[in-house]
């Protein structure tokens, strides 16, 4: 009963941390999308015009960011790319783990417990195919003529000069 309740503080603790650690991260990504929404305005001469919700994944699980929008809706933050819904640093953790060897069934189920989501293997592919993308542009990069080659080759060979066994033999009485 005692262990019990200690996992269950230690789960509570943990809900709390990651609440906390959502949280703060909503609050950077937005004051960081204002203060470059305000920058982007003085540079092109647009104006503010209010707020949209994005939802977003990241490292610290799911959450809805208060995203600043212009009139021309041409600004968009640095963290926001179009379509995508999941922050660049979940995506490289997706990514890293894929090129380890993990199957896209793991990477999905590891990427749910870790931020307390439901990911698909569809999800992970989409991700992923930006991998594969770069290994087909590298399998299918034109061939150079000539490629410079030096083989280097070496042999060692002891010899023993001037030591006092060759010196022994050459001057022995008996020969």
């Amino acid at each position: 009963m005692i262990l019990s309740q200690e996992e269950g503080r230690k789960e509570l603790l943990k809900e709390a941390l990651k609440a906390e650690l959502r949280s703060a991260a909503k609050d950077l990504l937005e004051e960081i999308a204002l203060a470059e929404r305000k920058l982007f305005c003085e540079q092109n001469e647009d104006v503010c015009n209010g707020y949209y919700s994005r939802g977003l994944d990241g490292l610290f699980g799911k959450m809805d960011v208060r995203t600043p929008r212009t009139i021309d809706k041409v600004f968009r933050p640095f963290f926001l790319e179009p379509y995508k819904r999941t922050s660049y640093e979940l995506e490289d953790l997706v990514v890293a783990m894929y090129q380890g060897g993990c199957f896209t069934s793991d990477i999905s189920r590891t990427v749910g417990a870790l931020i307390d989501g439901n990911y698909s293997s569809n999800w992970v592919s989409k991700i992923t195919d930006v991998v594969q993308e770069k290994v087909e542009a590298y399998r299918n990069r034109p061939i150079k003529k000539w490629y410079p080659i030096a083989f280097i080759d070496e042999a060692v060979i002891n010899i023993g000069r001037g030591s006092e066994d060759t010196a022994k033999s050459s001057t022995s009485p008996s020969g």
